[in-house]
């Protein structure tokens, strides 16, 4: 849909056992079929209505274009969106940055995407 950079908010402890075997999951990949992502524009909102209350959290900034065709754009069950889907594992080489979330970070990722 768009080359624009993508993010997931991750559990930092689960972020550096991935960096070691190159290869990041999540419990939604089991459940749902999908990594959850969102736009620079969507972060915020995800980490109000998900994460608020969670520590130790950080944001991986990807390459959309390296995830391939594994890469699915999708609306919620609700029509909100629509989403980056990952369908598959997310390789650690596709994570071109990775910050420890903050509320001021969430601002400026948001303000830098428009």
């Amino acid at each position: 849909m768009s080359n624009a950079l993508i993010y997931h908010i991750a559990e930092k402890i689960n972020w550096e056992r991935a960096k070691s075997s190159n290869s990041y999951s999540t419990a939604s990949l089991d459940s749902e079929g999908f990594i959850h992502m969102s736009t620079a524009q969507q972060l915020a909102s995800t980490y109000l209505k998900y994460y608020r209350n969670k520590s130790g959290l950080v944001v991986l900034e990807i390459d959309p274009m390296a995830l391939g065709d594994q890469l699915k754009w999708e609306k919620t069950p609700e029509g909100e969106g629509p989403f980056p889907h990952l369908y598959g594992t997310l390789h650690t080489n596709a994570v071109l940055d990775t910050y420890d979330l903050t509320e001021e970070l969430l601002i400026k990722i948001t303000k830098k995407s428009g």
